[in-house]
């Protein structure tokens, strides 16, 4: 069985090791079969879950070093792992280095990361998704536009994840919005909410409304204007 990662960090602690060591065990061996492949991939998913929550707690250190070992533990199996699973390692070190606020950092592994995507669909909108935040706050809003507009027909069509969705709606309009195309903005922050309202995300709805306030105060729609900075107030 595989235990929750609140339950492996309890192990971890009454075992007085770090919670890395009990994820970094690994099958040896230069060949697999499928249900090893498939055991692998299990296994660096469930690895990348944990950095993941390392990363949202600000423990970028130990996620980095986890990363490592997760790298070391399929590089017997590399050449057989799908586009879909490669591509995580360099994605997930690059938002690492964006939590800290690293972007020159985090660049180079999410350009990784897009080669090794490839035709994934969902994986290559992640990725841009991120390389568009990176040239947003490098104060590049037209490259920024550029890999987030990438990322459009693959969020409407084939990815799932409303997060996603969410996340590349909000960053378009912010993108249109720091060229001064404030219609444009408008239009995205409004798919934005649509989203919202299924995730029951009040403190990003409160955000997006703030953005459409100032929009619609960019094209001088008082009454709009008025509206939208009320219900960033009472949704906050």
């Amino acid at each position: 069985m595989r235990p929750s990662l609140k339950a492996l960090e309890f192990f971890a602690e009454r075992l007085n090791v770090p919670a890395s060591e009990l994820l970094s065990a690994r099958a040896h061996g230069k060949d697999s079969s499928e249900a090893e492949l498939q055991a692998v991939e299990e296994d660096l998913n469930y690895q990348l879950n944990y950095v993941k929550m390392l990363i949202r707690t600000n423990q970028i250190d130990d996620a980095l070093q986890l990363l490592d070992e997760a790298m070391r533990g399929v590089q017997p199996y590399w050449d057989k792992l799908l586009p879909s699973v490669q591509y995580l390692i360099p994605f997930v070190r690059g938002r690492a280095y964006l939590q800290l606020s690293d972007s020159v950092g985090a660049r180079p592994y999410l350009e990784e990361a897009l080669r090794l995507a490839k035709d994934d669909e969902d994986a290559l909108a992640r990725v841009h998704n991120l390389l568009g935040v990176i040239f947003y706050e490098q104060e590049q809003p037209h490259l920024a536009l550029e890999h987030h507009l990438k990322c459009l027909p693959a969020v409407r069509d084939t990815v799932k994840d409303l997060n996603i969705r969410a996340s590349v709606y909000r960053n378009l309009a912010n993108d249109y919005w720091a060229i001064k195309e404030p219609s444009q903005a408008i239009g995205f922050y409004k798919e934005t909410l649509i989203v919202l309202e299924d995730l029951n995300d009040l403190p990003s709805q409160a955000g997006v409304f703030w953005g459409m306030a100032m929009a619609y105060k960019t094209q001088h729609d008082w009454e709009y204007a008025k509206l939208y900075a009320t219900r960033a107030r009472d949704t906050g």
